[in-house]
This record gives structure tokens, sequence and C-alpha cells, in this order.
């Protein structure tokens, strides 16, 4: 079960990226009111941003987000 539960803040943000994407098409697969449909876009949009912040602070030498960097646990 260890390996179903994110273990670092880059996989938590993905997954919240990733679900709110998923919520995103099944809003427009099922003609959800355009307001919502808008709404969750942004949401998933800005999720996307936190987790390329993550990932972009791995890039430039800060650790932010990496609780566990591999091969140090």
């Amino acid at each position: 079960m260890a390996g179903i539960v994110p273990e670092s803040e880059r996989e938590r943000r993905y997954d919240k990226w990733y679900e709110l994407t998923q919520l995103y098409y099944d809003a427009v697969r099922h003609g959800v009111e355009i307001k919502e449909v808008i709404a969750t876009k942004e949401l998933a949009d800005e999720a996307w941003a936190s987790y390329i912040e993550v990932v972009t602070n791995n890039l430039t030498g800060r650790f932010e987000g990496y609780e566990f960097p591999q091969g140090l646990q």
C-alpha cells in the first residue's frame, strides 16, 4: 500500500493536476455548464504551474518538494 501513497510534494502536486485534468475532460465530455468547465480548467492550470515549480526547483539546484531524493531514503 505504501507505493500508492505519494511520498513527495512533487508526486502530490502531479496527482492533484492529473485529477483536476480528468475532472475537466469529464465536464467537457458531459456538457457541464461552461462556467464550471472554465473554473475546472483554471484549477488544473494552476495545479500544473505548481507542479512545474517543484520540477524547476530541482533543475535549478533547489530541492523543495523532494522529501526523499532518489538514493537518499
